[in-house]
């Protein structure tokens, strides 16, 4: 997972954040969140997906719903970058 707002290339920021909190006896809740900014012209569009699940509480576990959360909510965030780039262009001309 990458760390709060790394700035990914100029005009593009992503935040990434999980948290894991006690669910019913011998289990966790997890979420999952993701954003990226974009930036140009004065212009900012940003887009946020977030996930939840539950799984049993071990370590083996966790890490397995952690990654599954991870490619759940990444995927239709990253087919976002173009389309907003693709706006941000439309609004500066």
């Amino acid at each position: 997972m990458q760390p709060p707002n790394k700035q990914v290339s100029p005009g593009l920021t992503k935040s990434a954040a999980t948290t894991v909190q006690p669910s019913l006896p011998g289990t966790v809740e997890l979420t999952h969140s993701q954003s990226i900014r974009q930036s140009a012209n004065y212009q900012s569009i940003e887009a946020f997906y977030c996930a939840k699940t539950t799984c049993r509480d071990n370590p083996a576990e966790i890490k397995k719903a952690i990654a599954h959360l991870e490619s759940v909510v990444e995927a239709p965030l990253v087919s976002k970058i173009a389309e907003q780039r693709n706006l941000l262009d439309k609004l500066a001309s």
